[in-house]
């Protein structure tokens, strides 16, 4: 399947204008008539209720773990509208003006300069005055080969099919294929360090979370059936006895992380259980409740 379908199906499920991306990167400005920081003709409105008062300015860059610039990374601001761009030779992205709105930005690296490298969505306010957003960083993803069955580990990670997995939903996903020629399915990630974290809003049951641990999964956005049980090891620099320890799973969609339960101490690991893992590759999240 290729890019565009998986966003055509997105959208006819109801996963709004920030999938959009990559069909919009592969048009030309002239398709629309309009350019690139401009609203495309026709785009969904899933964010009508949002009033727009004036325009700002927004602006980030987008670098590797080691601070070096990537050029050519695909990068969308969605809201009522997607307005697509790509990082220049100095790894910047910027928007002169936009409507002020909530918005979700989304950076697509997994297919830059030959490297398979880590995506994020995160949710951005931009308020009168623009905004320029800390460097952001991508990762390169550990690509395991897989068959569907067995667990997958990687940066002290481990996802446990407890059902069927869609494996050609993986082969989609990284441009594969599937049937005979088809190529075996990958899957894998990053796991994130601290100084690289998004910001996201970790609330769960009227309580506060705080981050301990963060992983990038790949390919970004497969929807893979499952759920996939989620397994690491206690953190080092956290009592767990007396400590209530939850996962959270960012929404590849809207940015925002969602709470998929308490994480059980089962012998030497943590788990999230059988039934609240994931079922869409996105960024996993260890939390510690604040005190």
């Amino acid at each position: 399947m290729t890019r565009a379908h998986q966003i055509r199906q997105r959208r006819s499920a109801g996963a709004g204008a920030c999938l959009l991306v990559a069909a919009l990167l592969a048009l030309p400005d002239a398709a629309h008539g309009r350019g690139r920081n401009e609203a495309p003709a026709g785009a969904d409105e899933v964010f009508a209720d949002q009033a727009t008062t004036g325009h700002a300015a927004f602006s980030g860059v987008v670098t590797d773990a080691g601070g070096e610039p990537l050029s050519e990374v695909a990068v969308a601001m969605c809201a009522s509208a997607c307005w697509p761009t790509t990082t220049d030779h100095s790894g910047r992205f910027s928007y002169p003006s936009l409507p002020i709105e909530r918005y979700v930005l989304d950076v697509r690296g997994e297919s830059v300069d030959g490297r398979t490298l880590t995506s994020v969505v995160l949710p951005v306010e931009l308020t009168a005055g623009g905004r320029a957003l800390p460097p952001l960083q991508l990762h390169d993803a550990t690509a395991l080969h897989w068959h569907g069955t067995a667990p997958v580990r990687f940066g002290g990670l481990s996802l446990i099919p407890t059902g069927p997995v869609d494996l050609d939903e993986l082969r989609r996903a990284t441009g594969a294929g599937t049937g005979d020629d088809a190529v075996p399915a990958t899957i894998g990630g990053a796991r994130v360090p601290p100084a690289a974290w998004p910001e996201y809003a970790l609330v769960a049951q009227e309580a506060h979370f705080r981050p301990v641990a963060m992983w990038a999964l790949y390919p970004f956005g497969a929807r893979l059936g499952g759920p996939l049980e989620l397994r690491t090891a206690p953190p080092a620099d956290v009592a767990v006895p007396g400590t209530d320890l939850a996962f959270f799973s960012v929404d590849a969609t809207t940015g925002t992380a969602t709470w998929l339960g308490p994480a059980v101490a089962e012998h030497d690991y943590l788990s999230s259980g059988p039934e609240r893992g994931i079922s869409t590759l996105t960024w996993v999240i260890l939390a510690a409740r604040s005190r």
